[in-house]
C-alpha cells in the first residue's frame, strides 16, 4: 500500500442563504483548486489513503444518497447507496444498499455482497453481522462464518481480539472464533477499544473496569463511565455528580483528572473544558502525560477563565475561545447590513492551542460562524480551519496561526470562494438572496427590530401611533367605550404601543453563552439611543418625566424617554379643562426585560416599546366630556328609585295658607267613608298598582265641594315592592324526596288494604292518604313561607308511616284470621 505524498484535501462548507438552509460543500486541493461534484454534496466523512497514492472517503450527495469519492471529487462508487461508512484499518468499509449491508475495499470493489440486516466495522479480519432478528454471527473477510455460534447482540471487535456479546440477556466477551473469553454474567458492557480494558457493570447501576482476562481492574463503583478515548482516558461521574463533580480515569482505574459538575465529556489532545457553574466561564484542564511533564508554564496559560470556549478539536489541536476581559466597540458594516450592535474589540475571539498559546483572530474578524440555531458551525473532517464572520459582512476561514486562508464573498446573487490573495477558487450558480448567515453574538441592530424594516421608519410608526391614540381619546370623549370602572382602564383604552426591538436568549444559550447577557443589555441601550436620535430629529429634546396618562407598566426613570406631540384637533371642553399651551399627546420609548442570568431557567428577553398616550389633562378633559354626554344607567331598583330624586330640584318652601271667607268655612263636611283594607298578599298588576287598592278607589264616591289647597300634594298610594316569597331550592328538593317516599308508603299500605279488605278499602286508603299529602305539598310550595317547619313536619309524617306500617299489616292479618275463624 502506497501512502500519498501530499496532504489530504480540505473541505469548505460555504453557506448560500442567510437561514443556512442551502450550502455548497467544496473539496479544496492543496494547489488551491476547489471542486464541487455534480449534484452537490451534503457531507464527507473524511478521506483516507486509497493505497494507490490518492484519497478516498464516504460521502453523501445532494439528493441524500451515499457513495465513495476520491480526492479529485470523482465518484469511485456512485451515490446510489442507502448508507456508507468510513474505511477501517483493514481497508474495508461497510455499506447499505436496498436495506442490506455488505463490504467493499478501497478500490470500490464489493468484497462481500449486501446480504445482512446490520453490520459492525471489520477489524482483524472479522466483523459482526446480523442475519436475523436477535441473531448475530462472526463473519470473516472472505465471506464465510468463523463459527456456528450465534448471539443476541455482538459488538465490534477490538485490537485485543474481543467483542462484546449477549446471550440469554447477559453480556460477556467472545474472541474471533466465537468462544467465550469472559462468560456472560454482566448486565451492562461496553466494547474494548485500543486499550486492554472495558467498562462493565454487574448490576446495571455501578460500573467498573474489566481487563481482557475477565479480572476487575476497578471494581464497580461509579454510576457512569464512558468509553476510553484516544488519549487513553475514560470520563466518569461521581455518585453525587453535582456536588463531587466529574473526572477522567486511566486504564488502571486511577483518577487522572478531576473537574466540576460541568466538566466536558469530550477530550482531545489531552485537553478538556471545565465550565463554571456560577458565571458560565471556561477553564481548560490538561491530562497528565509525557506531553505535559515539561510544559508547566505553557499549561498554566490554560488556567485563566475564558468567557466562552469550545472543546478542543483533534484537527489542529485547538479550541475557539473568547476573552473574558475584552473591551467592546462598535463596528460598522460596509455591505449595508444595518447598524451593528456593540461588537468585540480586536483580539476578543481567537484560537487556544494545546500548549496554552492564544492566537487572536485578525482585526477584521467579528465572531465565529454559527448555524441557524445559534451554535458554532462544526469543523469539517480533516480541516483545521475555523470559519468566522468579518466586519464587512463576509466570511473568512482562519488557521491556527490566525491567518485568513479562504474568504467567501457575497453580492446578493452569487457566492465566491477566494484564496488568501483574493484569487477566485470557485463561485456558485446565480440565485436569489445569496447572503451569508447573520451574526449571532453581535448581530446587527436591524436584525432585532420589530415592526420596522430600518431605524429610519420609527418616525412613520410614531406618527401612526399618535394618530391612533388621538382617535381613541376622541372616542372616549364621545362615550365610546362607556365609562370604565377604573382610571387605569381609561388609560389602557387611550394608549397605543408597539414593540420596536426584541432580543432573546434561550435557556441553553444562556448556559453556554453567559457573556451574552450583558451583551444583550448593551444592544438594548444601543437600540434605545439610535431610535431616540431618530425621534429627536422630529420632535426635539426628550423628557424623562412626562406628564402622560400612561399605564402603570410603561416604564420609568432612565429607561423612559418621551416627546410632546401637539393634537390635530381640540377635545370637547379642551380650553376649559387644560391650561394654555399644554400638550395633548406624548410619544415615549421604554424598555422591558426578563430576569436573565446564567442560572435562570427559561428564555431571557429584552424589549424596547414605542408608546403614544395622552397627557393627564387631556384624559381628564375627555372623561369630563364623556360624563356630560352619557347618563349612567341604573343597575338596581334602588338606584332607579333614587335617580329621579337626584335629578329633582331642591325642595321649595310651602306657600302661606290661604285666608278663606267665613261663609266658605261653613260648608258641609266631607263625608267619611269606611275604607276596606287589602289582604296581606295583594296581587300587583303590570302597572305596579294594587288591584285591591284600585277596587277600593272605584267604590269611593267623588268629593262634593271639598276645598283643596293649591299646595296640598296629591295623595299617592304606597305600594310594596317586596317580591313574593319563594321557598329555598334545597327545601323544595328535600320536600320532593320526602313526598316520593311518603307516596311509596301510601301505595304499600293501600295494596295491603286491597289484599286484605278488597279494592274499595285499598282505593279509599290511597285517595285519603294521597289527598292529605298533596294538600300539604300545595301549601308548602305556593302559600306557606315556613318551609323548614313544614319540611320537618313532612319528615315526621314519613317516620310515622314507617313506624305504623308493620302494625297496619298485623291488623290486616288479624282481621283476615278473625274472618276466617268466624
Amino acid at each position: 500500500m502506497t501512502d500519498p505524498s501530499h496532504a489530504p484535501p480540505r473541505l469548505a462548507r460555504v453557506p448560500l442563504q442567510a437561514d443556512d438552509q442551502a450550502h455548497a460543500l467544496l473539496i479544496v486541493q492543496e494547489d488551491g483548486r476547489a471542486i464541487e461534484p455534480a449534484g452537490g454534496l451534503r457531507q464527507v466523512l473524511g478521506f483516507v489513503p486509497d493505497g494507490a497514492g490518492g484519497w478516498v472517503g464516504a460521502a453523501q450527495a445532494g439528493d441524500g444518497r451515499w457513495g465513495y469519492l476520491d480526492g479529485q471529487g470523482a465518484w469511485r462508487v456512485p451515490a446510489t447507496l442507502d448508507d456508507a461508512r468510513s474505511f477501517s484499518a483493514d481497508g474495508v468499509a461497510r455499506f447499505c444498499d436496498q436495506g442490506r449491508w455488505g463490504f467493499l475495499d478501497l478500490s470500490g470493489r464489493v468484497t462481500i455482497a449486501p446480504f445482512f440486516s446490520a453490520a459492525r466495522p471489520m477489524r482483524g479480519g472479522v466483523a459482526a453481522v446480523q442475519t436475523a432478528p436477535d441473531t448475530w454471527r462472526i463473519l470473516r473477510h472472505g465471506g464465510d462464518f468463523a463459527s456456528d455460534g450465534a448471539f443476541e447482540d455482538l459488538g465490534a471487535f477490538a485490537a485485543c481480539g474481543l467483542a462484546r456479546a449477549r446471550s440469554h440477556g447477559a453480556f460477556g466477551y467472545v474472541d474471533r472464533t466465537g468462544h467465550w473469553a469472559i462468560a456472560p454474567q454482566l448486565q451492562r458492557a461496553r466494547d474494548f477499544a485500543e486499550q486492554p480494558v472495558a467498562v462493565a457493570s454487574i448490576d446495571g447501576h455501578t460500573y467498573g473496569l474489566l481487563d481482557a482476562e475477565g479480572a476487575w481492574v476497578l471494581p464497580p463503583r461509579y454510576p457512569r463511565i464512558d468509553a476510553f478515548n484516544d488519549d487513553g482516558l475514560a470520563f466518569f461521574a461521581e455518585a453525587d455528580e453535582w456536588q463531587d463533580g466529574h473526572g477522567y480515569l486511566d486504564t488502571q482505574g486511577r483518577v487522572a483528572l478531576r473537574g466540576g459538575a460541568y466538566l466536558s465529556p469530550q477530550m482531545a489532545c489531552g485537553r478538556v473544558a471545565d465550565h463554571s457553574e456560577e458565571d458560565g466561564s471556561v477553564r481548560y484542564l490538561a491530562a497528565p502525560g509525557p506531553a505535559t511533564a515539561d510544559a508547566s508554564a505553557a499549561i498554566a496559560a490554560l488556567s485563566p477563565p475564558w468567557s466562552y470556549g469550545t472543546d478542543f478539536r483533534r484537527a489542529g489541536c485547538m479550541a475557539v475561545v473568547r476573552r473574558a476581559s475584552a473591551a467592546l466597540q462598535v463596528e460598522a458594516s460596509e455591505r449595508g447590513m444595518g447598524l451593528v450592535a456593540p461588537g468585540p474589540a480586536r483580539g476578543a475571539w481567537g484560537l487556544l492551542h494545546a500548549d496554552g498559546r492564544f492566537v487572536p483572530a485578525p482585526g477584521d474578524v467579528l465572531e465565529p460562524l454559527t448555524g441557524a440555531d445559534g451554535w458554532l458551525a462544526p469543523l469539517q473532517p480533516g480541516t483545521a480551519l475555523v470559519p468566522f464572520h468579518t466586519t464587512d459582512g463576509q466570511l473568512a476561514w482562519i488557521d491556527g496561526e490566525g491567518t485568513s486562508v479562504w474568504r467567501a464573498h457575497y453580492d446578493g446573487q452569487q457566492a465566491a470562494l477566494l484564496d488568501a490573495d483574493g484569487r477566485p477558487l470557485w463561485h456558485s450558480a446565480p440565485r436569489e438572496a445569496c447572503w451569508p448567515p447573520r451574526p449571532f453574538f453581535h448581530a446587527p441592530l436591524v436584525d432585532h427590530l420589530q415592526s420596522l424594516a430600518s431605524a429610519d421608519q420609527i418616525g412613520v410608526l410614531a406618527h401612526t401611533l399618535a394618530a391612533t391614540a388621538e382617535q381613541r381619546l376622541h372616542a372616549l370623549a364621545a362615550g365610546q367605550p362607556p365609562a370604565s370602572a377604573t382610571e387605569e382602564a381609561d388609560r389602557q383604552a387611550t394608549t397605543v404601543s408597539r414593540c420596536v426591538l426584541r432580543a432573546t436568549l434561550s435557556e441553553a444559550h444562556q448556559a453556554a453563552y453567559a457573556f451574552l447577557v450583558p451583551e444583550r443589555e448593551r444592544l438594548l441601550r444601543e437600540g434605545r439611543r439610535v431610535l431616540a436620535q431618530r425621534l429627536g430629529q422630529r420632535h426635539g429634546t426628550p423628557d424623562q418625566h412626562p406628564d402622560h396618562a400612561a399605564p402603570a407598566d410603561c416604564g420609568a426613570g432612565e429607561d423612559l424617554l418621551a416627546w410632546a406631540v401637539p393634537p390635530s384637533q381640540a377635545l370637547p371642553g379642551d380650553d376649559a379643562e387644560r391650561p394654555e399651551g399644554a400638550t395633548a399627546l406624548w410619544l415615549s420609548l421604554h424598555a422591558r426585560r426578563s430576569e436573565a442570568s446564567p442560572t435562570e431557567e427559561g428564555e431571557a428577553w429584552w424589549e424596547l416599546w414605542l408608546m403614544a398616550a395622552p397627557d393627564r389633562n387631556a384624559l381628564r378633559a375627555a372623561q369630563a366630556a364623556r360624563a356630560a354626554t352619557l347618563r349612567p344607567v341604573p343597575a338596581t331598583a334602588r338606584e332607579a328609585e333614587a335617580a329621579p330624586q337626584a335629578a329633582r330640584p331642591a325642595p321649595q318652601p310651602l306657600p302661606p295658607p290661604l285666608s278663606l271667607p267665613r261663609e266658605e268655612t261653613a260648608a258641609p263636611r266631607v263625608p267619611v267613608f269606611h275604607v276596606v283594607l287589602p289582604p296581606l298578599t295583594p296581587t300587583v298588576n303590570a302597572a305596579g298598582a294594587s288591584s285591591t287598592a284600585t277596587a277600593t278607589s272605584a267604590r269611593k264616591p267623588p268629593e262634593q265641594n271639598a276645598p283643596r289647597s293649591p299646595a296640598a300634594p296629591r295623595p299617592q298610594t304606597s305600594q310594596s315592592r317586596k317580591p313574593q316569597h319563594q321557598p329555598p331550592d334545597l327545601a323544595l328538593m328535600v320536600h320532593f324526596v320526602l313526598s316520593v317516599v311518603a307516596l311509596a308508603c301510601h301505595v304499600s299500605v293501600a295494596l295491603t288494604a286491597w289484599n286484605e279488605a278488597g279494592p274499595l278499602a285499598g282505593l279509599g286508603t290511597l285517595v285519603l292518604m294521597g289527598f292529605a299529602e298533596l294538600y300539604w305539598a300545595w301549601r308548602f310550595v305556593f302559600h306557606t313561607p315556613e318551609s323548614l317547619v313544614l319540611a320537618a313536619a313532612a319528615l315526621l309524617v314519613v317516620l310515622y308511616l314507617f313506624a305504623w306500617f308493620p302494625l297496619y299489616r298485623r291488623m290486616g292479618q288479624s282481621f283476615s284470621a278473625h274472618g276466617a275463624a268466624a
